[in-house]
C-alpha cells in the first residue's frame, strides 16, 4: 500500500507541473507587444555581437534603453612599431596665468599614432573656452623650418576641435614620423604663459585595409581602422558621428569608452 501511494504522489506532481508549464505557455502568448519587440532587440544584438559585426551596425529606434553598453567600443590595438617617437605628452600648463588645458587626442602608447592618410585631420581638446590665440606646429624631425606654424584666432569653445592638414597645406610621407604641437597663447610676448600638448603621427601604407573600408559600411569603418592601429581614422569616423547626429547618445558613449581605453581622460565631453 506504501508504494502505491508513492506512485499516486509522484504523478500528483507530474500533473501540477504540466499544468504550471501549460500556464506559462499560454502567459507567454498573451505578453505586450513592447516585451515581445525588447526580446527580440536582444536576440538581433547577440547574434550581430556573435558574428563579429564592427560597432554602431544597430541603432535602436524605439527606446533609449536599448542603447548597447559602452564596452560595445570599437577596441584600439596598436601596432608595434620600432624606432617612432612616443605617441603624446598629455596637454600641461606651463605657467599660471590660464586655467585651460589642452589635449591632443593620440594614444598613450610608446610610438607614433599611425594614419592611412597624407593629409589627415588631427583631433584637440579644450577644458574650457578661451578667447586667445591657438598655435598650431607640424614638425619633421629632418627639417630645420616647421612644415606648419599658424596662429589661429580665437575665441575658442571647450569640447573637441579639429585641424585638417589639407587647410594648412601640408602633407605626410609615408614611412616618416611627424609631430605636433597645439598651444593655448595668452601672451604672444610671453609664450612661457602657454598651454602645452605635443602628438605624434606617422603615416603608413595599407592597401588591403584601405580597401576593406572601401567596401564595407561606413559603420563599420571605426572598427576596422581601430582593431588595424589606425588611430587618427578611427577617431575621425567616431567624432564625424557625433559631429552630424550630436543626439547619438550611442556615438558620445563610443567615444569616451575608446579614448579612455587609451590613456584619454578628459575633464569634459562636448
Amino acid at each position: 500500500m506504501k508504494k502505491i501511494g508513492w506512485i499516486l504522489k509522484v504523478g500528483s506532481i507530474a500533473t501540477l507541473l504540466a499544468t504550471v508549464s501549460i500556464s506559462l505557455a499560454a502567459a507567454a502568448q498573451q505578453a505586450k507587444p513592447g516585451i515581445i519587440i525588447l526580446a527580440s532587440t536582444s536576440q538581433v544584438l547577440l547574434q550581430h555581437s556573435a558574428q563579429g559585426a564592427a560597432p554602431g551596425g544597430i541603432e535602436s529606434s524605439t527606446t533609449a534603453a536599448a542603447i548597447p553598453p559602452v564596452n560595445s567600443a570599437p577596441v584600439f590595438v596598436p601596432r608595434i612599431r620600432r624606432g617612432a617617437p612616443a605617441s603624446r605628452i598629455g596637454g600641461a600648463t606651463r605657467g599660471r596665468t590660464t586655467e585651460v588645458t589642452i589635449q591632443t587626442l593620440v594614444p598613450e602608447i610608446d610610438e607614433a599614432a599611425l594614419t592611412l592618410a597624407a593629409q589627415p585631420n588631427l583631433h584637440w581638446h579644450l577644458s574650457a573656452a578661451t578667447p586667445h590665440a591657438v598655435n598650431f606646429t607640424l614638425l619633421d624631425p629632418e627639417l630645420i623650418e616647421p612644415m606648419v606654424d599658424v596662429m589661429i584666432p580665437g575665441p575658442f569653445q571647450a569640447g573637441f576641435h579639429v585641424l585638417s592638414l589639407a587647410d594648412h597645406k601640408a602633407q605626410l610621407e609615408s614611412g616618416r614620423n611627424y609631430e605636433w604641437f597645439v598651444a593655448v597663447v595668452p601672451n604672444p610676448e610671453n609664450r612661457s604663459a602657454d598651454a602645452v600638448a605635443r602628438g605624434a603621427i606617422s603615416r603608413v601604407d595599407d592597401p588591403g585595409l584601405a580597401s576593406r573600408v572601401a567596401k564595407a559600411e561606413p559603420s563599420a569603418a571605426v572598427g576596422l581602422f581601430a582593431g588595424s592601429g589606425i588611430w587618427y581614422e578611427a577617431l575621425d569616423a567616431l567624432n564625424q558621428r557625433v559631429r552630424q547626429s550630436p543626439d547619438d547618445l550611442r556615438a558620445r558613449a563610443q567615444r569616451s569608452a575608446m579614448l579612455e581605453h587609451v590613456g584619454l581622460v578628459l575633464s569634459q565631453d562636448r
